[in-house]
């Protein structure tokens, strides 16, 4: 039977391990031991000074796991690849994830899970309006949603206090 189990590599280096451990598996014919290798990360898009761009956050950063047989010889070559710092303790064999670990690796990494936008604003902050019909104008945000990068301001405009929706990218903070 098949468990996922983690291998400490070295943070930024979680890609290349996972090439080389695929490398190995396939010299040395274990590819019906393993069934998935995964960096467990998502997607986020952050907002930055030029704009939306987009990040990956790992949710384990320095970690890999790996869905594979419980085999000696396996978790030997594993363990002697470049760049892994740990697969099991010394003289102890790899412990396998607790299911509910899986489940919230699994659920971290879902592709519904993956089109986050960090929100950079927060409510009663003063932003001010860069692009658009309102360009110059300052508001305070009364409400935010995140899953449309959308924010509600409240402008002044004539001397009266008006809603104004806005794109997270058409708005700076103060």
């Amino acid at each position: 039977m098949k468990e996922w189990y983690i291998i400490h590599t070295y943070s930024g280096q979680e890609y290349k391990v996972v090439d080389l451990i695929r490398k190995e598996i396939a010299l040395h014919n274990y590819n019906g031991d393993v069934e998935e290798i995964i960096v467990p990360a998502k997607k986020l898009s952050k907002l930055g000074k030029k704009g939306k761009v987009n990040i990956e956050k790992k949710l384990y950063p320095g970690y890999i796991a790996i869905k594979m047989e419980s085999n000696e010889e396996l978790f030997k070559l594993i363990s002697q690849i470049p760049n892994t710092l740990k697969f099991g303790d010394k003289g102890k064999r790899p412990q396998p994830m607790l299911a509910e670990e899986v489940e919230r690796m699994l659920n971290y990494i879902k592709p519904e899970a993956r089109k986050i936008t960090e929100v950079p604003f927060i409510k009663g902050e003063s932003v001010k309006i860069i692009d658009g019909p309102f360009t110059d104008f300052v508001g305070v945000v009364e409400d935010l949603y995140p899953e449309r990068e959308r924010l509600k301001l409240m402008v002044t405009i004539f001397s009266r206090q008006t809603p104004v929706e806005v794109n997270f990218l058409q708005v700076e903070p103060l």
